[in-house]
């Protein structure tokens, strides 16, 4: 999934300095995979690189995901990435 437009990010102030987000025409990549409906919903299925990187590290959510539903009582769920006092 591809977005464009006068509130999508041009991109990330790092301390290397900026780094762009946007191609040449202004598209920004979302690292989503998804579809439009025949309405024009925009429907989306999952990520391209499904990866959470916290203090540095790739924490894999599948990893997560497999290791909880092994354990009696957990129901099934997804692994997400919350962020929480700016970041920390």
């Amino acid at each position: 999934i591809e977005v464009r437009g006068e509130p999508v990010t041009r991109g990330y102030t790092t301390v290397a300095g900026f780094i762009g987000a946007q191609d040449d025409r202004g598209w920004y990549d979302t690292g989503d995979i998804g579809y439009l409906t025949e309405t024009g919903d925009v429907v989306v299925c999952g990520r391209l690189k499904d990866v959470i990187i916290m203090a540095g590290r790739n924490i894999y959510p599948t990893d997560i995901e497999r290791a909880a539903s092994r354990v009696d009582g957990v129901r099934p769920g997804c692994a997400v990435a919350v962020r929480l006092d700016a970041g920390r």
